[in-house]
């Protein structure tokens, strides 16, 4: 089989940043959300046949789907997005192999094939805290489930903290490898811009810790922050400082211009192991930032990531820590530019989304015989 021959299809959550930039970034365009749809359109670049699930399903996949919902939930099952995959259920059963991202989209997808409702496809899933979901799960329906995702070709974890939970707390093993994740160095690269703010903080999941920051800037009024946030999380960011503004609304375009014009990158998260804010702690090193981050989540292990040299991490919640760092790092120019130097030669050569996509790559040759 060569490569036009094999038909790759990508079930991906459609949300609206997807839905808005698929054409684009398939056309080829340079779009800072590439890294969201996870080597789509390298393999189209490679001369491979794509499809993809992003779209908007129709009234009467929605309507079904409701109904399943409704009727799994009552036996413990975890909710998930089968119109996701209805969508384009021609292009799945003609697909020689799937990738996909999202534990809700692999979960509908195990649910069709126990229910023999699909033909089995050799399949990549991306994944990135499925041990957070199993917890919603009686043991009952656990054990189902498990018994299923041992059955899925290749489990890439983008955490290797992630891949040894899944090995030794679920027995997930032979079918679980750790893979880094990559960022666009071309997209996101050094440029001179005038500094409108001295701290910049962005990130919107629930780990993010906004909390301390802001006491830390209650500390400090001297340096400028900026919190880039949704409006939910905007509004639990308390106390209101002068030295502190807080954006929401950004569209993920703005966000290099943002990251252009600030001293450093500060990106506190609650220990967890999950979330390390790691996206946009590579997107900052990318563009030559020293950052200030947190050792938890994918950040711990696997990234390279070395304390003092191309980042600087704190423990997670140590205000008095965070604070004489951040002021170390504003008052040391030099530092600053050692720390970015350092940063943006580990990305590029070691994390950018080139490298991503080739171990995709790899691990696709693993499981389908091609002619090159």
């Amino acid at each position: 089989m060569n490569n036009k021959q094999l038909k790759i299809h990508y079930l991906l959550p459609p949300n609206s940043i997807r839905l808005l930039s698929v054409k684009a970034v398939l056309q080829g365009d340079l779009r800072p959300e590439r890294y969201l749809f996870y080597g789509l359109d390298f393999f189209q670049s490679q001369g491979f046949n794509v499809s993809h699930n992003i779209f908007i399903p129709s009234k009467t996949i929605n309507l079904f789907t409701r109904v399943y919902r409704k009727l799994f939930t009552r036996f413990g099952v975890y909710t998930t997005y089968l119109e996701w995959i209805l969508g384009s259920w021609k292009e799945l059963r003609n697909s020689n192999l799937l990738i996909v991202y999202s534990d809700r989209m692999m979960i509908s997808l195990n649910f069709l094939h126990l229910m023999k409702l699909r033909p089995r496809r050799p399949v990549i899933f991306i994944s990135m805290g499925l041990p957070e979901k199993f917890v919603y799960l009686n043991n009952r329906v656990l054990f189902r489930t498990l018994n299923e995702f041992k059955k899925v070709d290749k489990i890439a974890c983008l955490s290797k903290e992630e891949k040894e939970i899944l090995d030794k707390e679920y027995g997930l093993k032979d079918n679980v490898e750790f893979i880094q994740t990559g960022v666009d160095t071309h997209y996101f690269y050094p440029q001179q811009s005038e500094k409108v703010t001295d701290v910049l903080s962005i990130g919107a999941d629930k780990y993010r810790d906004f909390s301390t920051l802001v006491k830390v800037a209650g500390n400090l009024p001297e340096i400028k922050f900026t919190i880039i946030t949704n409006r939910i999380m905007a509004k639990e960011i308390k106390p209101i400082l002068p030295n502190v503004q807080i954006i929401t609304d950004v569209p993920i375009t703005a966000i290099r211009d943002h990251l252009a014009s600030c001293r450093m990158v500060v990106l506190p998260v609650i220990d967890n192991i999950y979330s390390g804010a790691t996206t946009v702690m590579l997107q900052a090193m990318a563009m030559g930032k020293p950052v200030i981050g947190n050792r938890v989540g994918p950040n711990r292990e696997g990234y390279g990531f070395i304390d003092g040299e191309n980042c600087v991490f704190v423990e997670p919640q140590n205000e008095n820590k965070l604070n004489q760092i951040i002021k170390m790092v504003y008052h040391d120019l030099e530092l600053q530019e050692r720390l970015g130097k350092a940063a943006r030669k580990h990305v590029e050569d070691n994390l950018n989304i080139e490298q991503f996509h080739n171990r995709l790559f790899e691990l696709m040759k693993g499981l389908c015989h091609l002619n090159n």
